[in-house]
């Protein structure tokens, strides 16, 4: 993989959020792509990545939502792949330390380690049904720790669990892709969940999770008269949390008509009493540039005492599309 293209901006919006003062700018927008991996297989299999996780101190992760391009009239290989860099400027060169499918994980569409656990968790949609997962360590077996079918009404078909994160109380948060509505006019709400951390038995009690309400406009990028599928429409693609209120929502919503994604950033802060979320827009990624199929969210290293936040796109391995890395500033 080389390093393509590097732009970087002075452009900011500010926002009063809750009487604070939010400040989000577009810092450094690179284009990635395979051709300078070293082995052929490596380059076959970057693309379509969904995900992306910095540990402090540690590496910086991207997963792709399968390991290669789907064949007319043949089986997809559904394995996801581990690409592992072991600083920001290797991950922006393209120089990963490694690469490897991750053994009995598919469809991986979030990746987050959990410093409390020392364990890697991560949220898998597949085509009926959607789960979460836990691994000792990004070479181990995956155990599934909970599934979401299409029986409980909140999924459809590829629009399940796409969004994981932890908060500062150590309780696992999961987002809903668009809430299980089939008719966009119909939906105005998709589903957070709150899974808290059971300290007698140290794993994620999963039985008393919690339902939050988010406020989401499915139609948002669509005619009246446009469907509404597992790929036209607007859901929300990835969650992180900023403190204990607070949890950023990437929404992108793509029309179909090859005009590139529409992709916006909220701050959503919750209340306790309708268990439900309020949000506001933070930044609107096309007033800037041109977003693709952006998945992967995640914060990077601090610099000058301003959060990094970086998002990356799922190119769904096609020539007409980009893996995207855009790096954001956000100060409170």
């Amino acid at each position: 993989m080389k390093y393509v293209l590097a732009l970087c901006f002075s452009l900011c919006l500010s926002f009063s959020v809750c009487g604070q003062v939010i400040t989000v700018k577009l810092k450094q927008y690179i284009v990635l792509n395979a051709g300078a991996l070293a082995s052929e297989a490596d380059r076959k299999h970057f693309g379509g990545i969904s995900a992306i996780e910095y540990v402090p101190g540690g590496p910086w992760i991207l997963v792709n939502d399968r390991a290669v391009k789907p064949k007319k009239d043949s089986v997809t290989d559904q394995t996801s792949y581990l690409f592992t860099a072991t600083d920001a400027a290797q991950l922006t060169a393209g120089a990963f330390s490694s690469v490897r499918g991750i053994s009995g994980m598919e469809n991986v569409e979030s990746y987050r380690y959990n410093p409390t656990l020392k364990k890697y968790f991560f949220a898998a949609e597949r085509d009926q049904e959607s789960l979460i997962g836990m691994v000792n360590d990004q070479g181990g077996i995956p155990e599934t720790l909970y599934t979401e079918t299409p029986a409980d009404r909140r999924i459809s078909d590829n629009r399940g669990i796409e969004g994981l994160t932890f908060d500062q109380d150590n309780n696992l948060w999961f987002s809903l892709e668009s809430g299980g509505e089939t008719d966009c006019r119909k939906a105005t709400a998709t589903y957070l969940f709150k899974v808290p951390f059971d300290t007698r038995t140290n794993r994620y009690d999963f039985a008393g999770k919690v339902l939050y309400t988010y406020p989401f406009d499915a139609c948002a990028c669509l005619a009246n008269d446009s469907p509404f599928d597992g790929s036209l429409g607007n859901g929300i693609s990835e969650i992180l949390s900023v403190d204990t209120q607070n949890m950023l929502v990437l929404e992108r919503c793509y029309d179909g008509k090859g005009k590139g994604t529409s992709v916006k950033l909220f701050l959503a802060t919750r209340n306790e009493q309708t268990r439900s979320f309020e949000k506001s827009m933070l930044f609107d990624v096309n007033a800037y540039l041109r977003p693709d199929n952006l998945e992967g969210m995640a914060w990077g290293p601090a610099e000058n005492g301003q959060r990094t936040l970086w998002l990356i796109s799922d190119d769904n391995f096609s020539a007409k599309q980009t893996t995207q890395l855009i790096v954001l500033t956000i100060t409170r």
